[in-house]
C-alpha cells in the first residue's frame, strides 16, 4: 500500500464513501465534497463536473448600463446633430484613425468622400471637457501631416449656433 493513496486505508473509507477526495498537498489531505478545487495546491476534485467547452456561437453584445455614454455605443447627441447639419447622409462615424509621425493617433468623428477627396469633421459641444485641448492638438497635427484630407472643426455654442472652421485655422 502506498502512503500517498489514502483511499486504501480502511479507517478513511467512510470519508471516501461520503464524497471526500484526496488532494496533492503535503500530507495528501482529504478535502470536503463541497470543494471543487483545493485552495492550497489547486488540484481539482476528480468527481467535480467538468466545465463545458467554450461555445463556438457568437456571444451576445454587451449593452452599456442605462445612463452611461460610451464611444463604442455610437455618437453622442452633439455628434449626431453635427452630422445632420454639416455632413452628407453617407458620412461614417469614427471610421478612420490617423497615425501621426509623433506616435499619437487621431480619430475624427465623421468622415465621407466627395469628389475623390476625404473629408473629416470633428464635433465638440459648448462645454469644454478635460480632453478638449488634447483633441484640438491631435486635430491640428493631423491637418499639418495629412494635407490631402479636408478637415473641419465644428463647435456647438451655448446659443445653439455652430462655429465651423476649416483646415485647422480657428
Amino acid at each position: 500500500m502506498s502512503v500517498s493513496d489514502l483511499s486504501k486505508r480502511p479507517e478513511l473509507k467512510p470519508y471516501f464513501d461520503k464524497g471526500y477526495w484526496q488532494c496533492l498537498c503535503p500530507g495528501y489531505q482529504l478535502r470536503k465534497p463541497t470543494l471543487s478545487q483545493c485552495p492550497r495546491c489547486g488540484t481539482a476534485c476528480p468527481t467535480a463536473p467538468r466545465a463545458a467547452p467554450p461555445s463556438t456561437a457568437c456571444p451576445q453584445p454587451v449593452k452599456p448600463q442605462p445612463g452611461t455614454k460610451t464611444k463604442a455605443g455610437g455618437p453622442t447627441k452633439t455628434e449626431l446633430e453635427a452630422k445632420r447639419m454639416h455632413c452628407p447622409q453617407d458620412a461614417r462615424f469614427e471610421a478612420v484613425t490617423f497615425r501621426m509621425s509623433n506616435g499619437h493617433r487621431y480619430t475624427p468623428d465623421w468622415i465621407w468622400w466627395h469628389d475623390g477627396r476625404m473629408h473629416c469633421l470633428e464635433a465638440k459641444g459648448s462645454y469644454k471637457l478635460g480632453s478638449y485641448q488634447r483633441a484640438r492638438l491631435a486635430y491640428d497635427q493631423s491637418v499639418v501631416e495629412f494635407t490631402s484630407v479636408s478637415f473641419a472643426w465644428a463647435e456647438h455654442r451655448k446659443d445653439g449656433s455652430w462655429k465651423v472652421s476649416k483646415g485647422g485655422v480657428a
